[in-house]
């Protein structure tokens, strides 16, 4: 068998003697160096993007990756047939604000009673509360 990978060994330790050590150990004289100051901060930013927020407008703290959703539900239905049920729909952020633009979208709602509804929306402003979409 033959060694791999760095191997450093240390001075002699009191009470335990030479030890081989994988993996480098960065000297304290490295700490102020710029590359080691670069580097860090590097660190820093990309993985406590949240605290330096403020450094990279226009991007969004998540990467993109997760939306907000909500849910939503209609009146009840007293109608017979099918009898009396709701139906829940789910809009993204993007959707609420394409809403709110003034465009329409086209939402399935969940099935409940054996049927779902396909439904155009459009945001009105006088009805700017969370009963009505």
């Amino acid at each position: 068998m033959v060694q791999s990978g760095i191997s450093i060994m240390t001075k002699e330790i009191p009470d335990v003697g030479k030890m081989r050590i994988r993996y480098p150990v960065m000297p304290i004289h490295d700490f102020g160096n710029v590359m080691y100051k670069e580097l860090s901060a590097l660190s820093d930013m990309t993985l406590k993007k949240r605290t330096y927020e403020k450094l990279y407008p226009g991007v969004r703290a998540d990467n993109g990756t997760i939306e907000e959703v909500f849910a939503f539900e209609t009146r009840v239905s007293t109608a017979t047939p099918p009898g009396i049920h709701i139906h829940s729909l789910e809009l993204t952020l993007s959707e609420i604000n394409q809403l709110k633009s003034g465009k329409f979208i086209h939402v399935e709602t969940s099935v409940n009673s054996g049927h779902s509804h396909n439904l155009e929306l459009r945001y009105l402003e006088k009805w700017n509360t969370s009963k009505y979409i």
